[in-house]
């Protein structure tokens, strides 16, 4: 801890140390990873981190500064330390900040090389590198890591790849107890999907107790479920629940101002596509002796449900916080306005109404009209 908290951060306000500068949970989550290990028996107890955070709340700054710090207090000789980034922006933002706590430090220059064309840092003494590395099969592959951190894991979850990539990279902790892999991340704007949803939920699950893993340690910043049913997640107030760095590199007042922008919105024509491409399950139902009777589901895409009205409205989306909710227009037709979302299940005022169900819901559209998701009203957004 020392060491890290002796690190500067440098494009931060008269490049302060880390540990002069950072907010508390920094330090918690610092000394809970280089407090796993076991000096005596060269072990790692926790051989798996996972954080997830909101943007703007340092992870940048977090990642560098804990690589840098595992490259400088490792023993083993000529040991390999990547950080894996899905793209190479992302990966150049990982790398800028260590190169630069490095530069601004005259005996850290004197320890470390930096090659800021192959994005890597040698230790001069034991050999040992610290590289970033953009995601790609055939850069991860026969890596021996003893270290790996991957940044921006849900990016991840739109490679198909990505599975066999992080086998590949992390497959070096198997021959080297010291080892660990961290998976750092901000939330994905559009639901989670492969590797990130299921890193999610396994995170979820043993923080909820539900999965029972001593060597697993979950730090999930996201909003209690009763404070999303209770819309309180739109307060300033509770703002701080995602973002632990409020006040040092976040600031309330951006959020708030960026919170109001997102609510007046509207989605461009590429957004309507591919709201259009989502595919639902519309109840297909009968009349049998006068009685309502269904006969069955059927899968059906939302741009066909448009078509079979013959008529498409239009379409606005409003942003709360990280769920998107589609606003319904009462009248595929247009001549009547827009309509405010309505609650009750959302029942439909008009038989042909079309109802643009968010993509994290299983849900029905009837053709009768109405939205069922098949909870109770008060889970209605």
């Amino acid at each position: 801890m020392e060491v890290l908290n002796n690190l500067r951060i440098v494009d931060a306000p008269g490049s302060p140390l880390i540990g002069e500068s950072c907010a508390p949970w920094i330090d918690d989550l610092a000394s809970a990873i280089f407090g796993a290990y076991n000096s005596d028996t060269g072990e790692r107890l926790i051989q798996e981190f996972f954080l997830l955070i909101s943007k703007k709340n340092a992870k940048s700054t977090i990642a560098a500064a804990i690589m840098l710090t595992v490259l400088i207090r490792n023993w083993r000789q000529s040991a390999e330390f990547i950080i894996l980034a899905p793209t190479i922006e992302v990966a150049n933002n990982a790398y800028a900040p260590a190169r630069d706590m490095i530069k601004h430090d005259e005996e850290l220059s004197a320890l470390l090389h930096v090659q800021d064309h192959l994005r890597t840092i040698t230790h001069r003494e034991s050999g040992a590198t610290l590289k970033v590395v953009a995601a790609d099969q055939n850069t991860v592959g026969g890596k021996k890591a003893a270290v790996v951190l991957v940044d921006e894991l849900h990016l991840f979850g739109k490679n198909p790849h990505a599975a066999n990539m992080l086998r590949e990279a992390t497959g070096g902790l198997a021959s080297r107890p010291e080892g660990f892999v961290i998976y750092l991340t901000t939330q994905s704007d559009q639901p989670p999907a492969g590797v990130f949803r299921e890193k999610l939920q396994y995170a979820r699950g043993v923080r909820d107790g539900t999965i029972i893993d001593p060597n697993f340690l979950p730090v999930i910043y996201e909003f209690p479920q009763h404070i999303l049913k209770a819309n309180e997640h739109r307060n300033p107030e509770n703002f701080y629940i995602t973002n632990p760095n409020m006040g040092y590199s976040v600031s309330e007042k951006f959020l708030i101002r960026e919170m109001k922008k997102a609510e007046e919105e509207v989605i461009d024509s590429d957004q309507v596509k591919a709201v259009a491409s989502l595919v639902t399950t519309r109840r297909r139902s009968d009349a049998v002796d006068g009685h309502a009777s269904a006969i069955g589901d059927e899968q059906v895409s939302i741009l066909d449900l448009a078509r079979r009205q013959h008529q498409l409205g239009a379409v606005i989306v409003w942003r709360f916080a990280v769920l998107d909710q589609l606003q319904r227009h009462a009248s595929l037709g247009g001549h009547e306005p827009i309509h405010q979302l309505r609650l009750a299940h959302l029942k439909a005022e008009h038989h042909d109404a079309l109802l643009l169900p968010n993509g994290r819901f299983r849900n029905d559209i009837h053709r009768q009209g109405g939205f069922a998701h098949r909870w109770a009203a008060s889970d209605d957004d």
